[in-house]
């Protein structure tokens, strides 16, 4: 995910990336995946709100913000809605007249086949300079759900497919001579993190109760013509009604 997705550029503060071509790729509609196994009761309404670096080992190259609702729909089933913006964190000293941002909106469902196992899945999809897009994506959840401290694995495997890709000035110096635009973007992700109950209770409807979370792991993306690996971390908090 970094430069993500919307440009993947050499930064000054990389040199040993300067020169290098840039490509872009089709994000996906969800920054990353944090979330473990656990389902919301029947009835139970959650509201998580989180934030995200992505990028290579040398810093962040992209920022996100996501706010999500789920909501229990039936026993060991919730469903999802969420929004995200994510920003390009552009190194001052190149000069862009590109758009950095990348909006997106998703809807998705967790089923619980058991206490220490989920899968989850969603459909979403956005813009960005490069164009709109669209995004499926799922992948099972494993994590060892507990009152104190709850360990979970996150994964996703999914696909963002471009509509009507429009061409992106990615050269350093923004004078055309690097165009390219987003082709079919093939992405998976791994994310290790840790989920902690506050004012645990046991899990009833309309019982009010939170979490914090945090969550660090690693996005592949691959398309016809190049591929990358990025870097995430991301924490969260979410209140349940």
């Amino acid at each position: 995910m970094a430069s993500t997705f919307l440009v993947r550029v050499s930064l000054v503060a990389m040199p040993l990336l300067v020169g290098c071509n840039s490509t872009v790729f089709s994000p996906p509609a969800r920054p990353m995946p944090l979330e473990s196994a656990a389902t919301l009761p029947m009835g139970d309404t959650g509201i998580q709100v989180e934030g995200g670096t992505h990028g290579r080992i040398f810093g962040p190259d992209l920022l996100s913000g996501t706010v999500r609702v789920r909501h229990g729909i039936a026993e060991d089933v919730d469903a999802t809605g969420e929004v995200s913006a994510m920003h390009v964190d552009v190194h001052p000293d190149v000069p862009t007249s590109t758009s950095t941002f990348v909006h997106a909106a998703r809807g998705g469902a967790k089923v619980r086949l058991a206490k220490p196992l989920a899968i989850a899945g969603g459909f979403g999809g956005g813009f960005s300079a490069a164009g709109a897009f669209v995004s499926p994506e799922a992948g099972p959840i494993v994590a060892w759900e507990n009152r104190y401290v709850v360990p979970f694995l996150a994964t996703r495997f999914g696909v963002s497919q471009p509509i009507s890709p429009r061409a992106v000035d990615t050269s350093e110096q923004q004078d055309g001579s690097r165009i390219d635009r987003p082709r079919t973007t093939w992405l998976a992700t791994g994310v290790a993190g840790l989920r902690i109950p506050i004012g645990w209770s046991e899990p009833e409807a309309g019982t009010l109760r939170g979490s914090l979370l945090a969550g660090a792991g690693v996005t592949h993306v691959a398309d016809n013509r190049d591929k990358d690996t990025f870097s995430q971390f991301a924490v969260g908090g979410e209140l349940v009604f």
